[in-house]
C-alpha cells in the first residue's frame, strides 16, 4: 500500500499584530525540494526555501503590513504547486503604538496604527477627547502626530477606532510631579492694607515655571480653615490678583492663599494661609475720633467765654 503525505503549509501563532514574529513550516513537499517560496495573501513573503530529505521544511518569518482579520498564507517550490498545498490562515490583530511613551502636556506625540482597515477613515481620541482622523492606508497602517492635551495626569487611554469598527488601544504615561509651592509675595502675613475699609487689595506671589504650564488657584476667607471662601478664582495665568470693586473689603482680618496647577491638571499644595488686616482705621475709631474733634471744638468755643465771666473786676474798673 502506497502513503501519500499531502503538502501542508502552518503557521505559528496563528494570530498577532504586524511585525510580529512567525514560524511558518511545511510539510509533504518532495524530498530535498527547492527554490520553494511562501506568500502571505499572494504576495511573496520569503523564497529560496530547501526541504529536507524528508519533504519538511521551516521559515522564520516577520507578519507583513495588512489590514486586520484573517490572511491566507501559502506556499510553492520546484516541484510542488501551490493548488496542491493545504494553506495556513493567520489572523492580524489591530495594534496602536505611541512614542515617546510618557512626558508633559504639549509633548508631540506620535501614534502609528497598524492591522486596520485599508482605505477606511478612523479617528483617534486621547483620553476620550477627538485629537486626530484620517484615512487607513492601503496597507491597513497610518500614522498621526499631534500635541499631548492637559487636563489630567497619570496613565492616559489613546484609542484609534475605523469605520469599519476595528479599534486598539495605548497609554501615555502623563508626567505626575506637581508643581513648586509658590510663595507670598504680598501682603505678607500680619501686614494691614487700607485706611477704612472697601479696600481692593493687589495680591502678589512667586511664578512658578512647569514644561506642561501653570496657572493658580486663589481664595480670600474670613476663616483661616478656608471652610467657607469669600470668594475664590481658578486657572489665573497671572503670579497676582487685584480685587474688584465688588470685591473689595470691608474692615476686618481675612486669610489668603494660593496654589499652582500645571497644564495636567497637577496640584502644589496650598500656601499657608496669610493674615491680612483690612483697615488702620476701625469705623467705631473714627466715629470715636469726630466725637472728641466737635467736643474739642465745642471746648474751644466755650472755654473763652467762660473764663471772661470769672475773670475779677480790678480796682481800675
Amino acid at each position: 500500500m502506497i502513503f501519500t503525505v499531502a503538502p501542508a503549509v502552518s503557521v505559528n501563532p496563528v494570530s498577532g499584530a504586524v511585525e510580529d514574529d512567525i514560524k511558518i513550516s511545511g510539510s509533504g513537499f518532495a524530498n530535498n525540494e527547492t527554490s520553494i517560496e511562501v506568500t502571505f495573501d499572494g504576495k511573496t513573503l520569503e523564497r529560496n526555501i530547501l526541504a529536507d530529505d524528508t519533504g519538511n521544511w521551516s521559515v522564520n518569518s516577520k507578519v507583513p503590513a495588512c489590514s486586520s482579520g484573517p490572511h491566507t498564507i501559502n506556499a510553492a517550490g520546484k516541484i510542488t504547486p501551490a493548488t496542491d498545498i493545504t494553506t495556513a490562515t493567520f489572523t492580524t490583530q489591530s495594534v496602536l503604538t505611541i512614542v515617546p511613551k510618557s512626558g508633559n502636556v504639549k509633548d508631540e506625540l506620535r501614534v502609528t496604527g497598524s492591522g486596520f482597515n485599508a482605505g477606511k477613515d478612523f479617528s483617534v481620541s486621547f483620553d476620550n477627547n477627538p485629537v486626530a482622523s484620517g484615512s487607513v492606508n492601503e496597507s491597513g497602517s497610518f500614522q498621526v502626530i499631534f500635541k499631548a492635551p492637559g487636563g489630567k495626569s497619570g496613565s492616559l487611554n489613546i484609542t484609534a477606532t475605523d469605520t469599519k469598527g476595528t479599534t486598539a488601544s495605548t497609554t501615555f504615561a502623563m508626567e505626575t510631579t506637581p508643581p513648586e509651592v509658590p510663595k507670598i509675595a504680598s501682603p505678607r502675613d500680619g501686614a494691614t492694607v487700607g485706611f477704612m475699609g472697601d479696600t481692593k487689595i493687589a495680591f502678589k506671589w512667586s511664578d512658578v515655571s512647569d514644561p506642561s504650564g501653570v496657572s493658580y488657584d486663589f481664595e480670600v476667607s474670613d476663616q483661616s480653615n478656608f471652610v467657607k471662601s469669600i470668594f475664590s478664582h481658578e486657572k489665573l495665568t497671572d503670579a497676582k490678583y487685584t480685587l474688584t470693586e465688588a470685591e473689595a473689603l470691608p474692615n476686618g482680618e481675612y486669610y489668603w492663599r494660593v496654589r499652582a496647577v500645571d497644564g495636567a491638571g497637577y496640584a502644589s499644595d496650598w500656601t499657608p494661609a496669610a493674615m491680612v488686616k483690612v483697615g488702620f482705621v476701625t469705623t467705631g475709631t473714627l466715629v470715636f475720633i469726630g466725637v472728641g474733634i466737635v467736643v474739642l471744638l465745642i471746648l474751644i468755643a466755650v472755654l473763652p467765654r467762660v473764663f471772661k465771666k470769672k475773670k475779677p473786676k480790678s480796682d481800675w474798673d
